[in-house]
Order: C-alpha cells, then structure tokens, then sequence
C-alpha cells in the first residue's frame, strides 16, 4: 500500500519517507533521459524518489511541474 495513502493526514512521515529515499540515491551519476537504477536525469530521479512512496508522477520535468 503506498505510503501516501496510509499517511495522508501526516506530512511529516511522507515527508521524511521522501527525503530519505532521496538520500539513497545521492551520487548515482547524472545521464541525460536515464531514470534508474544506476543514473537518473533530473526528472527520472524525482519520479523514481515519489513512486517510491506511492505517488506517481509524469516522466518529463515539464509535467511534473504542471502536476505541482
């Protein structure tokens, strides 16, 4: 069950939940459209870090940004 939809009412928990995935990721090389698991691009890390707590995001930077 993804974590967003058990906490939805703590931010806290998602929040830390995100930023420790994040930090397990830190120094895996940047390469242009990769998304993991060896390198990512900007947006293929951001994808991989939020799927990981059950929130899916688009592919591509630009519609993440319109998603929010």
């Amino acid at each position: 069950m993804p974590l967003a939809s058990i906490f939805p009412n703590n931010p806290q928990i998602l929040t830390k939940n995100i930023e420790y995935k994040a930090k397990t990721l830190l120094g895996k090389p940047y390469v242009w459209g990769a998304t993991g698991p060896k390198c990512f691009d900007c947006s293929g890390f951001t994808q991989k870090v939020y799927r990981s707590v059950g929130i899916n995001l688009p592919r591509v930077s630009r519609s993440q940004a319109k998603v929010g």
